[in-house]
C-alpha cells in the first residue's frame, strides 16, 4: 500500500510540474488540472511535420489527338510521418475535353494529416488530326528502298549525301510473321520469333541492331559542308525497349553532327553536337540531352535534359526528329542547336531543345559535313534491342 501511494504522489508531481521539451516549455494549467494524456498531446503536436512529396507516374508531357481516350498516368506521394498517402484524380486547367485541340496541366496535389501538401503538374497536349508536316527537303531524302546503303534510289541528293561506317545496321523489311535483314549480304537472314521490323513507309528501314551487353550500334553518313541543316527523319522506339544501364552508366548516344569529323578525340578540328539519353530518375525511362565542343573544341556539360521516352508506354512507337544547327560566326555565341519531336498520332512537333548562343568552330571544314545515327550506347542494353530509321531528309530550310 505504501509503494501504490507513493507511486500516485509521484505521477501527481510529474503533472503538476512544467514540462520542457526540445521546442517549448508545457506549462502547468491554471486550474491544475493537467493530465499525462494533456502533456503528450501537447508533446505531440509540437513535434514538427515534414511536407509530402509527391512524383509523376511516367512522362511529364503526353500527347494525343482528338477524340483519343484519355489514359490516366497518376502520381505517387510519400510522407515522412504518414507514409505512402494515395493521390486523387488531377485537376484540369482549362477542363480537359478531348474532343478540342489544346494544350491541358494537370495538376496533382498531395495533402498529409498535418495538412501540408505538394503538387505536380503534367502537360497534356491534345492535337488535331492531320498527315503532320508538309515542308519538303532541298538536299536529300532517301527511304531504304534501294534495299541497301547506297541511297541509290534518293528522289533528291545534291550534296553527295552517302552512307558509310556502319556498326551492327542493316536493311530490313517484314513479310507477314517473317522478319528479314536483306543488307549487308554477309549477314542475310530471316527471323519468325515474333520481331516485327515494318517499316514507316514502303518496305525498307535502317535496323541499329544492339546485341545484349554490347555498346556498339551506329551508322554514320557524310554530306557537302552546309553553313545550316535541318535533319528530319523518323525513328521506331524497340518494342522492348528499357533504358540500357548493364554496365551502371547512363549515357546511350542518339545522334552526333560535326564539322570535319567526330570530336577532337576522333581527329576533328571543328566542334560536333552530340544528343544522348541519360536515365531518367525511375532507371527505366529515358530523358534526351545534348553537349557540343565550343570553339576551343572544350566538351560542354548536358544541356536542357528532358523526359523522351517512357517504357511502359512508348515501346513499338514511332516517333519523327527534326534537328536544327546553324552556324553563326567563328568563335561567337550565336550559333543554334535546336531539337524537335513529334510522335506518328501527332500532326505538329514539339520544341525539346533550344539554344542560340552556342560557339562553334568549324575547324578545317566549310560547314556541317556528316554525323551518325544513334552511336555507342554506354549502358548497355540487357537485351537483344533493334531501332528501326525511316525516311531521312536534309534541307537548309526549316522540316517543321
Amino acid at each position: 500500500m505504501k509503494a501504490l501511494f507513493i507511486l500516485i504522489t509521484l505521477l501527481v508531481s510529474m503533472v503538476s510540474m512544467a514540462f520542457v521539451t526540445s521546442d517549448r516549455t508545457i506549462a502547468t494549467r491554471a486550474d491544475g488540472a493537467n493530465s499525462v494524456s494533456d502533456v503528450i498531446n501537447d508533446h505531440v503536436n509540437s513535434l514538427p511535420n515534414t511536407a509530402p512529396t509527391i512524383t509523376l507516374t511516367g512522362s511529364s508531357s503526353v500527347s494525343y489527338t482528338v477524340d483519343a481516350t484519355y489514359s490516366e498516368l497518376g502520381a505517387t506521394c510519400s510522407d515522412t510521418e504518414d507514409g505512402t498517402i494515395t493521390v486523387p484524380a488531377p485537376s484540369f486547367s482549362p477542363a480537359l475535353d478531348m474532343a478540342t485541340a489544346a494544350t491541358y496541366t494537370a495538376t496533382y496535389t498531395c495533402t498529409d494529416s498535418g495538412s501540408l501538401t505538394d503538387t505536380v503538374t503534367r502537360t497534356v497536349v491534345v492535337n488535331e488530326v492531320g498527315t503532320g508536316p508538309t515542308s519538303t527537303p532541298n538536299l536529300f531524302a532517301d527511304g531504304f528502298e534501294s534495299g541497301d546503303l547506297t541511297a541509290g534510289t534518293a528522289s533528291i541528293n545534291t550534296v553527295n549525301f552517302a552512307w558509310e561506317g556502319g556498326e551492327r545496321t542493316g536493311i530490313v523489311y517484314q513479310d507477314g510473321a517473317t522478319a528479314h535483314r536483306v543488307y549487308p549480304v554477309i549477314y542475310v537472314n530471316s527471323w519468325t520469333d515474333g520481331r516485327d521490323v515494318t517499316a514507316k513507309a514502303d518496305t525498307y528501314s535502317l535496323s541499329v541492331e544492339y546485341a545484349a551487353n554490347i555498346s556498339e550500334g551506329e551508322q554514320r553518313f557524310n554530306f557537302d559542308d552546309q553553313n545550316e541543316i535541318w535533319l528530319r527523319y523518323w525513328i521506331r522506339v524497340p518494342e522492348n525497349y528499357t533504358h540500357g544501364t548493364v554496365t551502371g552508366t547512363n549515357n546511350n548516344k542518339f545522334l552526333a553532327l560535326w564539322f570535319d569529323t567526330y570530336l577532337s578525340s576522333g581527329g576533328g578540328t571543328g566542334s560536333t553536337v552530340v544528343w544522348s539519353m541519360e536515365e531518367a530518375a525511375n532507371g527505366t525511362d529515358t530523358e534526351l540531352a545534348f553537349t557540343y565542343t565550343d570553339e576551343s573544341l572544350i566538351t560542354q556539360p548536358f544541356l536542357q535534359q528532358t523526359p523522351f521516352i517512357d517504357s511502359s508506354t512508348d515501346q513499338g512507337r514511332w516517333m519523327q526528329m527534326a534537328i536544327r544547327v546553324d552556324f553563326g560566326t567563328e568563335g561567337a555565341a550565336d550559333s543554334t542547336i535546336q531539337t524537335y519531336r513529334r510522335w506518328e498520332n501527332e500532326s505538329t512537333f514539339t520544341q525539346l531543345h533550344s539554344l542560340t548562343n552556342a560557339s562553334f568552330t568549324k575547324g578545317s571544314a566549310t560547314g556541317w559535313g556528316g554525323g551518325y545515327f544513334m552511336g555507342w550506347a554506354n549502358g548497355q542494353y540487357a537485351e537483344n534491342t533493334w531501332w528501326l530509321i525511316d525516311e531521312v531528309e536534309l534541307s537548309t530550310e526549316s522540316l517543321l
